[in-house]
């Protein structure tokens, strides 16, 4: 392995001349135009390498923000390449995880926060509907429908929150407005600013904050709590921001406030103007434009060699971004020598909106008969809604494809079942469900019977569900007694729980796992069950009835629970928005037509009085032109815009104005012949089923290398081949246990426990078993095992505290995490990424000592290595594996391990095992591992079964067979 120095020089020599002076600019303002492709990623870790190396400041006292959790995940996978462990120790986040970081160690200084919940969409929607109904209103509450303007409201205080704007200081705006210049417009925001406080009072009377206010509620604090600010100012010596051109007026706020303490902070601005494309979320150019105004002495470096595309797409950008209005820089990207190949843009007028979904797919095709992978090819389009025909002109193709765009996992076929029989179960009272219930496979009913049972009801004015109770055909009879028994479950039980008896009892599962597509479709339940997860969290007394009005509420409002993308080996379908930061070999820039991708006239229901406002009636030329730009700067080799001539019916379409902007000696016109298209492809109805990205196979196997592998996944697989692959590869969603949740609310309250011993401060017994009991009240459990959980949880650690209070060590880490330890494998060019979370590590004089707590009942020695008859290994198996992990990262020496019993003995005696784990040790679960791991890789486990006859998995493994 080379050694970090090595590492980053190497890295340091390869750099072009801008690319190094940005690098060694560490000190003042420093503002980096980074066009698409030209390393800023590689720029920004080696300045924070070279910081450290150059200063004295330490790991902690960098702070890199940025827009997204992938983006967080990459700097610092990059910078952890170059500087190893200490990449951990910097902080980078996301602007909306820093706020939360800060709030978290400074709660005194955010009561509003502190003891809240997050409002969801749905909550914000009800708050801004009682508001609208409680006032007097009329600009903005129609007589005929008074909550139509209730969606524009919430998305216009979005919007007020993004530019750190308050209520009050949105209505001292609007107080300096000429009302008598537009008096509707003027109304209709001195109407929105009522309902905006009435909403803020809201949230703080239902204890609630929303997406906006961590921020809002962060910079609001960093301006009126100067010794605050000063302790963050202090400890964050060094900022860098990337992305910069996608920060709203909060974000840039904050940046502001950080840097204040120094005329010339050392501030690290890295973005490209001509990739501002998030104004509709508040981002405006304004705000990137404004630090080169802010620091007139910054030092300004502009990247122009590009690393991606060749010449010939670069030059097209560029004679496109020459057309802005704006006040943009002009510097042309030069590709690098093996990128400079003449392969022109292809510009594709397609006859009839029906040819271009398969003229782009024969395309496609053509490519990957040429040895393309699919996966280096992507369509962009404008709206989320031009997807559906190209993905089924793929699929008619039989072409894989993974859809990137966000999608309703309600709407897909599978889903949407799972939601009929959650309606029908709890409204069997209900015809219209019910009816609709009985028209599912899994009932059981043969579809002759349903008829007759339909009519029957119909005929005698009875209730369907008695006419159901009353039949005598076995089919119905057996239904009857099994949908009773489902709507009871459905009543009682808590919603995660009820949730998972519907889908395992009603024959769902199984259903589900014999389907077409059982990968895909338990990825989108896993969608799901995540959004059920969410909501028993903020609502763990709901029952499903609950949370069915709030799926309904999601329908009422145009909302989804959206799909993550996910997938191997496909042609990727996104948005143009949605490919920012990707890159592809060949990129299909489709529907590029007048008044779709350009020309585009949306009307907002408000007309903000604010700089850079992103509500206005037509979406600005200037902002659909960076969109264009970013589509075209996401090829590696060739792009291709195609557009229809003329609509469904007939009517004549016009080209993007983008297209006749850029420089048509860069442009060739593709031949496209004459043919009859399919009707089915011609159909904007035209239904699918989600192709499979890749045969299951390869699918599975590239899961199981993403997915990475932890000590849990072991114990898993030992214990049966099949638990694993349901539960940690697959990941069938499955309700917590309250064994689970009780274990969890023990675990946080032992952190808050070592975390006020290691800091030497006065251990509370009251304040421990408190956030015992905030964990368990938050759970969702019935009112019986809450009781039940909290009466045993304060009991045992009571006696815990006491008899571990005097004697809580100091130098420690509380869940130290690690992740992506590498693991070859053994006959793979690929290796495994091992992960593990340690409950605590103790510092000891010559290295560490491995806690991990136990809230089951007291092991023997013996019994946890293995030794006895009942014994599984797993606790031991888990010291092992953490040693292991610590050996490869190489960070800390684990001198020992032990196991540590939070709930007493028979005696009432809590104790603590602890052993010395061996080389040998290690190495004989290498072997293990090395035989497991490869049994997944190659799937050879397929045939085998574990040794119980009643196993729940081995019973679903038999129908996946089956499929």
């Amino acid at each position: 392995m080379r050694s970090e120095k090595s590492t980053f020089e190497t890295l340091y020599r390869a750099l072009n001349p801008r690319q190094r002076e940005a690098v060694d600019a560490i000190e003042g303002p420093v503002i980096v135009i980074a066009g698409p492709g030209t390393g800023k990623t590689q720029v920004l870790t080696l300045r924070i390498a070279n910081i450290l190396k150059r200063t004295d400041v330490g790991p902690e006292g960098i702070l890199a923000l940025t827009f997204t959790n992938s983006g967080v995940a990459a700097m610092r996978a990059r910078l952890a390449e170059i500087i190893g462990s200490a990449a951990y120790r910097v902080n980078i986040y996301t602007f909306h995880g820093f706020a939360n970081a800060v709030i978290q160690r400074f709660p005194e200084y955010f009561p509003r926060i502190i003891g809240s919940h997050t409002a969801d969409r749905i909550d914000s929607l009800r708050l801004v509907e009682r508001a609208v109904l409680a006032r007097r209103l009329k600009a903005i509450k129609p007589f005929g429908n008074p909550l139509y303007y209730v969606s524009s409201v919430v998305k216009a205080i979005e919007t007020l929150k993004r530019e750190n704007m308050s209520p009050s200081a949105f209505a001292a705006l609007l107080r300096t407005v000429d009302r008598a210049a537009n008096p509707k417009k003027y109304e209709r925001n001195r109407e929105l600013a009522l309902v905006y406080r009435a909403y803020e009072e809201a949230l703080k009377r239902e204890r609630l904050y929303d997406y906006g206010d961590m921020i809002m509620e962060l910079v609001r604090v960093l301006v009126a709590e100067r010794e605050l600010l000063l302790t963050l100012e202090e400890e964050y010596q060094y900022i860098l921001a990337d992305e910069h051109q996608d920060a709203n007026q909060a974000q840039n706020t904050i940046l502001e406030l950080l840097g204040s303490f120094h005329d010339e902070p050392n501030l690290f601005i890295v973005g490209d103007e001509k990739q501002a494309i998030y104004q509709f979320q508040g981002a405006s150019l304004h705000n990137f434009l404004y630090f080169t105004a802010r620091f007139p002495n910054a030092k300004i470096i502009e990247l122009s060699e590009n690393y991606r595309s060749t010449q010939n797409i670069l030059d097209a950008a560029h004679s496109l971004a020459l057309s802005a209005k704006e006040r943009l820089s002009h510097v042309r990207l030069k590709a690098q020598k093996q990128r400079r190949q003449k392969e022109s843009v292809i510009l594709a007028p397609v006859p009839r909106s029906g040819d271009e979904p398969d003229y782009v797919a024969s395309e496609v095709e053509k490519l990957i008969g040429k040895g393309t992978n699919p996966g280096d090819i992507a369509m962009l389009y404008r709206e989320n809604s031009d997807m559906p025909p190209f993905a089924a002109a793929l699929a008619a193709r039989g072409i894989p494809s993974v859809i990137g765009s966000e999608t309703d996992v309600l709407k897909t076929p599978a889903l949407a079942e799972l939601l009929i029989l959650m309606r029908g179960a709890v409204h069997m009272d209900d015809d219209r469900k019910l009816a609709e219930l009985l028209c599912l496979p899994l009932t059981g009913i043969p579809a002759h019977l349903r008829y007759m049972l339909l009519a029957r009801a119909a005929e005698t004015h009875m209730s369907l569900y008695l006419v159901l109770a009353r039949a005598t055909e076995p089919p119905a009879c057996a239904f009857s007694r099994r949908l009773s028994h489902l709507n009871a479950v459905s009543l009682t039980r808590m919603l995660p729980a009820s949730i998972d008896f519907l889908v395992n009892e009603s024959g769902y599962r199984e259903e589900v796992i014999a389907g077409d597509d059982p990968t895909g479709t338990i990825q989108k339940l896993g969608d799901f069950f995540a959004e059920v997860k969410r909501y028993s969290a903020r609502h763990p007394d709901h029952k499903l009835a609950d949370f069915l009005d709030y799926l309904s509420a999601l329908e009422t409002h145009g909302l989804s629970i959206p799909e993550r993308a996910e997938g191997r080996g496909g042609v990727r379908l996104m948005t143009a928005h949605g490919s920012k930061g990707l890159e592809f070999d060949y990129v299909f820039i489709v529907r590029a037509f007048h008044g779709h991708f350009g020309g585009r006239r949306v009307r907002e229901r408000f007309d903000l009085p604010m700089r850079g406002s992103a509500l206005r009636e037509e979406i600005g030329v200037d902002d659909e032109r960076r969109l264009f730009y970013v589509a075209l700067t996401r090829s590696r080799r060739r792009v291709t815009v195609s557009y229809s001539v003329s609509d469904d019916n007939g009517g004549t379409l016009l080209p993007s104005q983008f297209i006749s902007e850029i420089d048509s000696r860069l442009v060739k016109l593709a031949s496209i012949p004459e043919k009859k298209v399919p009707q089915a492809l011609t159909s904007v109805s035209y239904q699918i089923a989600a192709p499979r990205p890749v045969p299951d196979a390869e699918y599975l196997k590239a899961l199981f290398f993403e997915r990475g592998f932890s000590v849990t996944h072991l114990n898993n697989y030992l214990a049966c081949p099949w638990k694993y692959f349901f539960v940690n590869l697959l990941r069938i969603p499955e309700a917590k246990s309250k064994h689970l949740i009780y274990g969890s609310a023990m675990h946080a309250a032992l952190k808050e426990l070592y975390d006020r011993g290691s800091r030497g401060e006065r251990v509370s017994a009251a304040r421990i078993i408190r956030i015992f009991e905030e964990n368990i009240a938050r759970a969702p459990l019935s009112p019986l095992e809450r009781e039940e959980a909290l009466g045993k949880g304060k009991r045992s650690l009571s006696g815990y505290i006491a008899q571990h209070r005097a004697g809580l060590p100091k130098d420690i880490r509380i869940e130290y995490a690690i992740h992506g330890v590498p693991f070859p494998l053994e006959g793979e060019s690929h290796v495994v990424r091992l992960n593990g979370i340690l409950d605590r590590i103790t510092f000891v004089s010559d290295g560490v000592l491995v806690s991990d707590y136990k809230t089951g009942a007291h092991k023997s020695r013996n019994e946890i290595v293995g030794k006895t008859k009942r014994a599984d290994g797993n606790y031991w198996r888990q010291l092992v594996f953490y040693k292991l992990l610590l050996d490869e990262q190489g960070t800390f020496k684990m001198r020992e391990g032990e196991i540590a019993f939070v709930e007493p003995d028979e005696k009432g005696r809590y104790r603590t095992e602890r052993f010395s784990v061996t080389p040998e040790d290690v190495s004989l679960l290498t072997r293990t591992m090395q035989e497991v791991l490869r049994a997944i890789a190659s799937l050879s486990f397929w045939d085998q079964t574990c040794s119980d006859p009643d196993c729940e998995y081995c019973r679903l493994a038999k129908v996946i067979k089956k499929s």
